[in-house]
């Protein structure tokens, strides 16, 4: 059973781990505020102000096929035990690499 000092001490440390990605999810979310705030004045945005609904459904399309990518890439080599397994599939480990170099 846990005493309520040991219990403290987890969830602060909990809490530290997680505050630094918080962080940096914020400062992210300022920079593409700043980004965008410049980029209101570029011409594809004044002439057809539309365009600014499709800048946040794009951005979680991107991310959603990113996060995808990566959870299978994951399980991919998790699944692979030798070398001679990891040098087989490596086409599509180069196809991937590509694929994410585009963004």
């Amino acid at each position: 059973m846990l005493t309520l000092c040991a219990f403290v001490q987890i969830r602060a440390r909990d809490g530290l781990q997680s505050m630094f990605p918080f962080i940096a999810a914020g400062a992210g979310m300022v920079g593409t505020g700043l980004l965008l705030d410049h980029a209101a004045s570029w011409e594809l945005f004044t002439s057809t102000p539309e365009t600014f609904i499709l800048v946040p459904a794009l951005l979680g399309l991107k991310g959603n096929l990113e996060m995808t990518l990566a959870s299978r890439l994951s399980t991919m080599v998790s699944m692979l035990i030798t070398w001679q397994q990891i040098f087989d599939h490596a086409r599509e480990f180069f196809v991937s690499a590509l694929t994410m170099s585009l963004d």
